[in-house]
């Protein structure tokens, strides 16, 4: 007999074996004890065959900043079925029942990595985000003479200086994490990792580096800096490394400009399709959203949601006096937008143009399209944290 269940504290080896064969690696006792700590801050869906935990999928309740607003949001993570209970509709039980989960949770936003984008599409999920990765040798990065200095420091004892700096820079992009402290103690900072801080002439902290080396390569996991100075600091840091690696790998934000300031600008670089979004919930996504124009206006959207039927139909989106309503009651309109969930996401959450979802004809709009602009974040979305 299936049954579809909160997995408990009962269930987490069963749910560890699972991700351990789906996922292909094998923890150790400590490891399996720091996810067992992991998943207390997860709601973990199961999916059972008589008394056999068949399939699984990891919802974590978090934030993310959107237009500098933190947000709610479930991230979806570790989905998995054993072979022997494949293509019997798990996965889509599992998703549809996160959706409902979600949204009865009041997470308006969800995000995921998925294994296949397509697949994912299926079930209203929309590509949003992109890594930005380069590779370049130590020599590339120039000599600087640089004033104040640049030292090792613990999260512990550090960790609400590493917290203002990434905010403040979280802050400039659209759907970055808003990291509390169990994600910095538990996803961020790895056993293998270590912080650099930089620090002004005044000793004043401006900037900060997660890395780690193994081999001939140094890896840059993220790094954030306030001044020209403090970016010079954490680059000559780096560059020192010039007798102890070949290459440096570095994990940057989508629009960080630094390749331009160095030696060598022809470095490689990668981009690759890395995370999606959804919208959970039209309702509450949309009175939750931080429109960048408050001016008088409603506009229509027309929504289909083939997997979440409760954001189906037309919604009429009103601003006035700075007061922002949604409902589905027929209204004089504006600007009208019709599309499906995902292209709605791709829309709201600045993952594509306006331009560009017409042109592929992704959306359609009636009215002033430059007034619909003017109401969607401009910041670009970006994500360098993974679950």
């Amino acid at each position: 007999m299936e049954r579809i269940v909160h997995c408990d504290r009962n269930h987490d080896d069963a749910v560890l074996d699972l991700g351990e064969y789906a996922f292909r690696y094998k923890l150790s006792e400590s490891e399996r004890n720091l996810r067992k700590e992991r998943m207390k801050q997860e709601h973990i869906i199961g999916i059972f065959e008589e008394e056999l935990l068949a399939s699984k999928l990891h919802l974590l309740p978090q934030y993310l900043f959107l237009g500098g607003k933190s947000i709610p949001f479930g991230g979806i993570a570790g989905v998995a079925t054993w072979p022997e209970f494949r293509r019997k509709g798990h996965v889509s039980q599992l998703m549809n029942k996160s959706l409902e989960e979600m949204r009865s949770r009041h997470m308006p936003l969800s995000m995921l990595h998925p294994f296949d984008i397509d697949f994912y599409r299926k079930f209203g999920w929309e590509l949003t985000q992109y890594t930005h990765t380069v590779d370049l040798k130590p020599r590339d990065i120039p000599s600087y003479k640089i004033k104040g200095n640049v030292a090792r420091v613990k999260y512990d004892e550090n960790k609400r200086v590493l917290h203002e700096i990434y905010r403040r820079h979280a802050k400039r992009y659209g759907l970055m994490l808003d990291r509390n402290e169990y994600w910095w103690k538990y996803r961020v900072i790895s056993e293998d990792d270590f912080i650099l801080m930089s620090y002004n002439e005044k000793g004043e902290e401006d900037g900060f580096l997660i890395a780690n080396i193994s081999k001939d390569q140094l890896t840059i996991e993220e790094w954030f800096y306030d001044s020209n100075e403090a970016s010079q600091r954490l680059l000559t840091w780096i560059r020192n490394h010039d007798s102890m690696v070949q290459k440096v790998k570095m994990m940057l934000a989508p629009d960080d400009p630094i390749l331009f300031y160095l030696h060598n600008p022809r470095v490689k670089e990668d981009r690759h399709a890395y995370f999606m979004s959804r919208i959970v919930d039209v309702e509450s996504f949309f009175t939750q959203y931080p429109y960048q124009n408050h001016a008088d206006v409603t506009v229509q959207l027309d929504v289909t949601d083939e997997a979440a039927e409760w954001n189906n139909g037309s919604w009429f989106l009103t601003i006035q006096n700075k007061q922002v309503s949604i409902t589905n009651d027929s209204q004089e309109t504006d600007v009208y937008v019709k599309g499906d969930i995902q292209s709605l996401a791709a829309l709201w959450l600045n993952a594509q143009r306006v331009e560009d979802l017409l042109f592929f004809k992704r959306i359609h709009v009636e009215g002033d399209i430059e007034q619909l602009k003017t109401l969607i974040v401009k910041e670009t979305p970006a994500l360098l944290d993974f679950f």
